[in-house]
């Protein structure tokens, strides 16, 4: 997504969306999206500083 994609699902999500996966060897890993601040996706349960305000 383009810059202005990115601001505008930001300003209307405002929230920062946290997963937990297991893949089929059992193995765990957590990963975000960040809809609150920057408008990204990264590895963790969310961005350094911040709380996921949501689980899936």
């Amino acid at each position: 997504a383009d810059a202005a994609e990115r601001k505008d699902a930001v300003d209307k999500a405002k929230a920062i969306v946290s997963f937990n996966l297991k893949n089929e060897k059992g193995e765990e890993a957590s990963w975000y999206l960040d809809l609150k601040n920057k408008g990204e996706v990264g590895q963790g349960a969310a961005p350094a500083g911040a709380k996921a305000d949501g689980e899936c």
